[in-house]
């Protein structure tokens, strides 16, 4: 029997509420001390959580158990979590949109620089079939002195393939007297930034002297002017040095 609900409700007071699938019968039946239970109220239809405990004070002459109910709207129990988790959703959906830009940017993005990288490479294959169809020794060099690239005629005279060439230093193509004066050359190119224009005398395996009129410029790498290497031309001005 309800005798006592704070605040107090009309209608409520004196009602039986040991009926099937109320709060007060599933709680008799579990035969547990204490327990939380949701779902509606039988007594007033509301939807709440109610906290149960079954007490036998003994300052009471009673023959039968009191049970104590303390319960809350389930909506205002849950409204902080709802809160929280719509909160959580729609940050959760600004990264998502977020992320989904930013991929479709970085995938716009990475398509254009493969395209123009294609483009590049097109572009460059074609300077160098160009090159290879001039009857004069071209070539580069980073700031180790070290060879980079070589057109066809150059490969030619240094009877290697361009993977061959690459990395290569003037000892292995060039007489120790001629390398001291590429050395020469090279330095000023390479460290000071000059321009050059000399006439090149060697000697190659064959026994024959080859001379070549060499011309060779700094490459810079950025507009701050910094030297990644030099390139240089170098045409054949003697009888026995053909390409």
């Amino acid at each position: 029997m309800l005798f006592l609900m704070m605040p107090e409700r009309a209608g409520v007071q004196g009602m039986n509420i040991a009926q099937p699938g109320s709060f007060f019968a599933r709680h008799q039946s579990s035969g547990k001390v204490a327990e939380v239970l949701t779902g509606t109220v039988y007594a007033t239809k509301e939807v709440r959580m109610m906290a149960l405990r079954t007490i036998h004070p003994s300052a009471v002459n009673m023959d039968n158990s009191l049970v104590v109910a303390v319960s809350r709207d389930l909506d205002m129990v849950f409204q902080p979590w709802r809160q929280n988790a719509l909160v959580q959703t729609v940050l959760f959906g600004l990264i998502v949109i977020a992320s989904i830009f930013g991929l479709y940017t970085y995938q716009r993005r990475h398509r254009k620089l493969e395209r123009q990288a294609a483009e590049a490479r097109a572009l460059a294959d074609r300077f160098s079939l160009a090159l290879d169809q001039i009857p004069t020794y071209i070539y580069m060099k980073d700031r180790q002195h070290r060879y980079v690239y070589a057109n066809r005629a150059t490969l030619e005279l240094f009877k290697c393939s361009e993977e061959e060439l690459k990395g290569s230093v003037d000892e292995r193509f060039f007489p120790p007297e001629t390398v001291v004066q590429l050395h020469d050359i090279d330095a000023r190119v390479l460290e000071q930034g000059e321009d050059t224009a000399e006439e090149i005398a060697s000697q190659g395996e064959d026994g024959n002297r080859r001379v070549f009129w060499e011309v060779k410029t700094p490459i810079f790498e950025d507009e701050n002017k910094s030297r990644y290497g030099g390139c240089a031309a170098s045409p054949p001005i003697s009888p026995n040095a053909s390409c």
